[in-house]
């Protein structure tokens, strides 16, 4: 007889079990009209799973993630005539209800989030630890537990906004601003890489960033400034030219703004003796 690994957790943040189910020749189904104590997460990466909804059978295609919350039904249905890959997770704690609130509240529980090899990778790593119990393995699942839950709110707030593609574009365009930091290049150059109008792209980086690019990039140049405060002895006119401003007084204006404090002050209240 299989023990159970169904539980609940007053930790931050605990795996009950984890893995990849694969289906092939033979139907398989899931039944648990109660639910589980716990909260189950399936992610489709190959096939279709057929999942019931509100008394409504919906077929769920690869890249997509199926989220199940505590007692609620759990209904769902692999076929065997075409070969199927999925992985899931069991798990519970603290953690989960506060990352997961806006899923839970909402009346959405598929999620097209698209094929995503990170997400991939960090749950075969989970499954691979999980199955391993090696030395503070429940440390290493809880931290690779947490960036899957993390990575898969935020792909489902990006599909939410505006679809797959559209968060992909951002996201690359994040990317970008990150890596040109000290170029100071314009709206209309970011929106140049996504092939859009730069009103068209303003409105798209907001709807998936919840902020304008200027506030996004504005947001960068803080926090590498700070970084560069703090951790290397550049002077300021360096650091500036670093994060993209060539004029130095308006660097301490800017930066003052944004923290309360002037750049000078910064390094001498957070530096630490190297």
């Amino acid at each position: 007889m299989v023990k159970s690994t169904e539980a609940v957790s007053t930790e931050y943040i605990h795996l009950n079990s984890c893995g990849c189910q694969h289906i092939s020749g033979k139907d398989a189904a899931v039944l648990r009209a109660g639910g589980r104590v716990d909260y189950h997460i399936l992610y489709i990466i190959a096939g279709t799973c057929y999942v019931v909804l509100g008394g409504r059978e919906v077929a769920v295609k690869e890249g997509s993630l199926v989220f199940f919350f505590p007692k609620e039904r759990q209904e769902y249905r692999f076929c065997g005539d075409a070969p199927t890959a999925s992985y899931y997770l069991h798990f519970s704690g603290e953690a989960p209800k506060t990352l997961l609130k806006d899923i839970e509240e909402g009346k959405e529980r598929v999620f097209e989030i698209g094929k995503s090899a990170t997400l991939e990778e960090l749950w075969r790593r989970t499954a691979e630890e999980y199955r391993l119990s090696l030395p503070e393995s429940l440390g290493v699942t809880g931290g690779y537990l947490l960036a899957i839950l993390s990575l898969c709110v935020r792909k489902v707030s990006f599909a939410g906004a505006e679809g797959t593609d559209a968060s992909k574009k951002i996201t690359a365009v994040c990317r970008h601003m990150l890596a040109s930091l000290s170029k100071d290049l314009p709206v209309s150059e970011y929106a140049r890489l996504t092939h859009l109008s730069e009103s068209r792209f303003t409105h798209l980086f907001h709807e998936v960033m919840g902020k304008s690019p200027v506030r996004y990039v504005a947001e960068l140049r803080v926090q590498r400034a700070k970084e560069l405060l703090t951790d290397s002895a550049l002077p300021v006119l360096e650091i500036a030219e670093a994060v993209g401003i060539r004029n130095p007084y308006y660097f301490s204006r800017f930066f003052k703004k944004q923290t309360g404090m002037s750049p000078s002050d910064y390094r001498r209240a957070h530096t630490q003796a190297i």
